[in-house]
């Protein structure tokens, strides 16, 4: 079978292989990139618990901080540590989303995965452009998600610009920008064989395997005791005006074990979530490699977008 015969199916169960065979070094690669953001959002949630109770005795103590500025000042001091741990591990898992495709690439090469800190390298050596990059792809994955209006013109561009990290990799040359421009290119002719492609290993590493480990935990009776954890620390009182609003359209009042068990489950969605994020980049890699510049149309397209790109940076 030759790499034009593969089709999407074939192609995703392929990046399941090649996932599941190294899967050890993937999920050691990303342990801190995830592991350090639910970290750093703890440390902050704490810290402002630690703000509220003790900013009026610190007030009567020194009177001369009681004004907006300082006390400002003091919450943002505070909360330093859990902003470093978290935006620190934030940036490894966006780097994460480049540094995949060339793990990706060795392993088609090589049949293994190793020099994890070299292929790091291949993002943070360019790390503007990469920041910028993953900035305005943040911007319109926010776009898409929260504002209705965006949600069938965002999904369609997204699906468009489903190539801008293994650009960026593979055609150095290229600006963000053009990453974006070049992505689109590669989708044209193929649109709905990758939107089967990300729905299928988007349902596979978002819904089902999440569901698969939070049913395993809730077995081993863990997910009950995250629950019974989380809730100590919620008072019923903090819930007042959410309870408020709720008896305004007849709906029966939340208990702290209610909120809980939706934190619980959201931060286990979550967590695998992101630990798969090398599942959905390899199999996105594959197809790279399988058909992008493998097509007459691509070929002539691309030919014709990077006349236009060494027309630009000439002038």
């Amino acid at each position: 079978m030759t790499k034009k015969d593969k089709t999407f199916f074939e192609i995703f169960l392929q990046g399941i292989g090649l996932y599941f065979s190294n899967a050890d070094k993937f999920l050691q690669y990303m342990l801190y990139p995830v592991f350090g953001q639910l970290l750093g959002g703890i440390v902050i949630f704490y810290s402002v618990i630690f703000y509220n109770e003790n900013i009026t005795s610190l007030l009567i103590n020194y009177p001369v901080l009681n004004t907006d500025l300082y006390k400002n000042l003091i919450l943002f001091i505070i909360l330093i540590p859990g902003l470093i741990i978290y935006l620190s591990a934030l940036w490894k898992y966006l780097v994460a989303h480049g540094a995949v495709n060339s793990m990706t690439d060795n392993l088609l090469k090589s049949d293994r995965v190793y020099d994890l800190p070299a292929h790091t390298m291949m993002v943070t050596r360019r790390w503007f452009p990469y920041l910028c990059l993953s900035l305005m792809y943040m911007v319109m994955i926010f776009l898409t998600w929260w504002i209705p209006i965006f949600w069938l013109i965002g999904g369609v561009l997204l699906i468009y610009f489903t190539f801008i990290f293994q650009i960026f990799i593979f055609e150095e040359q290229l600006s963000p920008i053009d990453c974006f421009k070049k992505s689109t290119i590669y989708v044209q002719g193929n649109f709905w064989k990758i939107f089967w492609l990300i729905t299928l290993v988007g349902t596979l590493t978002c819904v089902i395997i999440p569901q698969i480990i939070y049913t395993f935990l809730n077995v081993i009776k863990v997910n009950s005791a995250l629950i019974s954890f989380v809730a100590e620390g919620i008072q019923t009182s903090s819930l007042y005006n959410i309870n408020l609003m709720l008896s305004a359209i007849n709906h029966p009042p939340l208990a702290p074990i209610d909120v809980a068990s939706f934190i619980v489950l959201i931060i286990i969605y979550k967590l695998v979530i992101q630990l798969l994020l090398p599942l959905r980049t390899i199999c996105i890699c594959l197809w790279y490699k399988t058909y992008c510049n493998d097509n007459d149309v691509v070929k002539k397209l691309d030919e014709k977008f990077m006349k236009r790109v060494k027309k630009k940076y000439k002038g």
